[in-house]
Parts: structure tokens; C-alpha cells; sequence
């Protein structure tokens, strides 16, 4: 039964034809791999999403640097308000999710097994709720939030590392991204020119 890959061959496709279709499983080209129309470039270009984020942090950097001191009492307040109002707001979620998993368990607790080998099935579902609301209804870390008295000067500073990693990052990855480019560009063009030679 042939392939994805094979069915052509019947065709009379050329070794060529072949290669070129197979390396779509390739690293290189994997990401044509769903795309059997879609022709192997010879270049690879790099997406510039990471070129936009660049300019957007640089942006955010220099608009944050430029603040006057009141501008920047204000975006302090008002990133205080937001988080508190995030953290209220996730208390009030956690709660409500508890109070529904209660209700759960207590169904799952009045259950009785139609058999014992139905009682492990019990056991697990009491302990899906249990663990679950471990983990999804906890309220300490939004009360301590809450409870937290946040510093000017300490959110200044984090908000300015937090922006410079911002470009840093993206900066990073853009040059990550060009180098991919440029070696799934030279893995093709050693494939294109090996194959020729057959």
C-alpha cells in the first residue's frame, strides 16, 4: 500500500521528485510537511514577528524612559489597581469552582458502587475533586497579593528590567530565527544539488 509519500512513484515521478517530496520530513522543511502543493523555496526567509516585537518593545522601553515622575506615579497606581482587581477577581473564581467541586464530591461520597469492581472508579473520582480543588481553589496567594504593599520604586525598577527584556528577548529570537533560515536554506540546497547529481 503506498504512502503519502510513495503514491506518485507510480506515477513516474523522477528521484528527484522523490527527495524533494520526502524531505518535507524533514527539519528543514517540516513545516511544509502538510502542504504537498506548497513548492520547497530555495530560500528560507525568517517571519517577522519577532522584527514587529522588536520595534513595539523598543518603543514601550523609550515611552517608559520619556515618563515624567508624575506620569510614572500614575502608571504605578494604575498597575497596582489592576492587579488587585486580578487578584480579587481570581479569589471570587476560586471560590465559586470550590463551592461547584463541593457539590461534586458530595454526589461522589452518596455513590455507591454497583459492584466492587466499581469502587476503584469511586475512588478516583474522589480523588480527581480533591486534588483538583487543592490546586485550582487555593485563595493564599491572591490574599497575600492583596494583603502585599507595593513599592514605587521596586515596581519602577521591574517594570524597566521587564521592558529591556522584552527587546532583549525578541532580539534574541530574531537572530535565532535568521539562523534557522540560513541552515534549513543550506540543508536544501546541499539536498537540491545532490539530488541533480543523480
Amino acid at each position: 500500500m503506498p504512502t503519502g509519500y510513495t503514491a506518485n512513484i507510480a506515477k513516474g515521478i523522477t528521484f528527484e521528485q522523490y527527495a524533494l517530496e520526502t524531505a518535507r520530513a524533514f527539519g528543514a522543511c517540516i513545516t511544509l510537511r502538510d502542504e504537498p502543493n506548497a513548492e520547497i523555496p530555495e530560500v528560507f526567509k525568517p517571519d517577522n514577528y519577532h522584527t514587529k516585537q522588536i520595534s513595539i518593545a523598543r518603543k514601550e522601553l523609550e515611552t517608559f524612559q520619556k515618563k515624567t515622575p508624575q506620569q510614572l506615579r500614575a502608571a504605578f497606581k494604575k498597575d497596582t489597581d489592576e492587579t488587585k482587581n486580578y487578584h480579587r477577581k481570581s479569589i471570587r473564581r476560586a471560590v465559586a469552582l470550590r463551592k461547584k467541586y463541593e457539590v461534586m464530591l458530595k454526589l461522589v461520597n452518596k455513590y455507591v458502587p454497583p459492584s466492587p469492581d466499581h469502587e476503584e472508579h469511586k475512588r478516583f473520582m474522589q480523588q480527581q475533586i480533591e486534588e483538583s480543588i487543592k490546586f485550582d481553589c487555593a485563595t493564599d496567594y491572591h490574599e497575600k497579593q492583596l494583603e502585599a504593599r507595593p513599592n514605587f520604586s521596586n515596581w519602577k525598577k521591574d517594570k524597566l528590567k521587564s521592558l529591556r527584556w522584552n527587546v532583549k528577548y525578541h532580539t534574541d529570537a530574531m537572530r535565532k530565527e535568521i539562523d534557522r533560515c540560513a541552515s534549513r536554506t543550506q540543508w536544501v540546497q546541499q539536498l537540491r544539488e545532490a539530488i541533480k547529481a543523480k
